[in-house]
């Protein structure tokens, strides 16, 4: 009898043994499935922050006697097709597909400001309205890659434009 029971508390260690394992496999899974995440999309973020930056600092040309945009307007980030979005919260994911919609619709608003509000030949509302919306995009999107990074355990974003992925 004492051999049964022996039997029986080997079995169910095995099983859980086994069980354990099986999670913790599929923990480190996701987790490089995350890094992986993050990894992408934080440099396409990087570089949407980069063209918000170049909107917001833009003072325009005066093509013709009237000043215009000499930086176009940043589009949305677009991401690669084979990450895996399941890898991470469902609410920063939509935070972070939810960007190229925001840009189409301020790209559409300085559209139609730009017929109500022209007011030649500085466009100064204009450039204003451009400068405010391009930097809630900037601060959106730096927010969301600072908390991707810290997700993953990447380092933070470096502000100091001379270094590279070369150190």
């Amino acid at each position: 009898m004492r051999d049964v029971w022996i039997a029986l508390i080997a079995v169910g260690v095995g099983s859980v043994l086994t069980v354990f394992a099986q999670e913790v496999a599929r923990w480190l899974a996701k987790r490089r499935r995350r890094r992986a995440l993050a990894l992408l999309v934080c440099s396409t973020l990087d570089r949407f922050v980069a063209d918000c930056q170049a909107a917001i600092n833009d003072e325009g040309e005066y093509p013709r006697g009237t000043r215009r945009p000499s930086v176009p307007m940043p589009t949305g980030p677009e991401f690669p097709a084979e990450i895996d979005w399941t890898s991470i919260d469902a609410a920063m994911a939509y935070r972070i597909l939810s960007l190229r919609a925001a840009t189409v619709t301020v790209d559409h608003e300085l559209s139609y400001l730009e017929e109500e509000l022209h007011d030649p030949p500085e466009n100064d509302p204009w450039f204003s309205h451009r400068r405010k919306r391009c930097h809630k995009l900037l601060s959106e999107a730096s927010q969301l890659s600072s908390a991707l990074r810290e997700m993953a355990g990447l380092p933070p974003a470096s502000d100091n434009p001379f270094d590279n992925i070369w150190g």
